[in-house]
């Protein structure tokens, strides 16, 4: 398939390399421009491109740039992509960094705020999942997966999601609906915890939606404050014995 990255930070970039791995053309376009990332091009192998061109015959084009940054994009953007083309958001809302979003911290679900401004439907995905995390973890065998949760309206849409995450080796979990995907957001037992299918299936319906914003900031304590050589079992296991329960104190 053809997919189109925006977004060269770290997520974009190791989707980019896993990929191409699995066999697919990848584009990949920044703020700052295609020479910007060359040396990136190179090593991993995608085709670098101006932002302006990144949604131009795309299958499938991920969104992995802060949330932010979404309403920066230039407004044609998605007009230039095909009407058959699935549209991917990764991002999760931070106010520490993307500042406060008026709808999303009055209750909109971040996904149908990114849906809303860049007027397409989006599948939200690999927002639960660090870089690290997809590169260590990615490949397994079948029986030692993890299981990604996914949301959206398309059934189609999530059927060629479901095909790219086998690719890269990972299980799907269908959350529902787009407006279901707050269950995914950061706070939730579901969010960076790395769990297989009945894991998530047994987790997913616990989150609460207004405990969320106490949870993601209580999560982002935690976060900060691990050890920097921690290994990834180590981490999960911090992050898990602390968003593993009904209620944060």
């Amino acid at each position: 398939m053809k997919i189109s990255i925006i977004g060269a930070g770290n997520m974009g970039l190791i989707l980019a390399q896993k990929f191409l791995e699995a066999g697919h053309q990848v584009r990949v376009s920044n703020s700052r421009g295609p020479e910007t990332i060359k040396e990136d091009a190179q090593s991993i192998g995608f085709k670098p491109v101006a932002v302006n061109n990144v949604a131009e015959n795309a299958d499938v084009i991920i969104i992995a740039i802060p949330v932010k940054n979404v309403p920066l994009l230039p407004t044609d953007l998605f007009q230039k992509a095909p009407h058959s083309a699935v549209i991917i958001d990764v991002g999760n809302y931070y106010p520490i960094r993307d500042g406060v979003i008026k709808e999303i911290h009055e209750g909109m679900v971040e996904s149908t705020w990114v849906s809303n401004i860049i007027n397409r439907p989006v599948v939200k995905v690999f927002n639960t999942i660090s870089p690290r995390s997809i590169q260590e973890l990615a490949n397994k065998e079948k029986s030692k997966r993890i299981a990604l949760p996914v949301s959206g309206d398309s059934a189609k849409d999530k059927e060629i999601v479901k095909g790219l995450l086998d690719d890269i080796g990972f299980d799907f979990f269908d959350v529902g609906t787009l407006a279901d995907s707050w269950k995914q957001q950061p706070g939730a037992p579901i969010y960076a915890t790395n769990l297989k299918y009945e894991e998530i299936k047994n987790w997913v319906n616990r989150a609460i939606k207004l405990s969320l914003p106490e949870r993601r900031e209580n999560f982002l304590k935690l976060i900060t404050g691990l050890p920097m050589n921690l290994s990834l079992a180590e981490q999960t296991e911090k992050i898990q014995s602390y968003l593993l329960r009904d209620e944060i104190n």
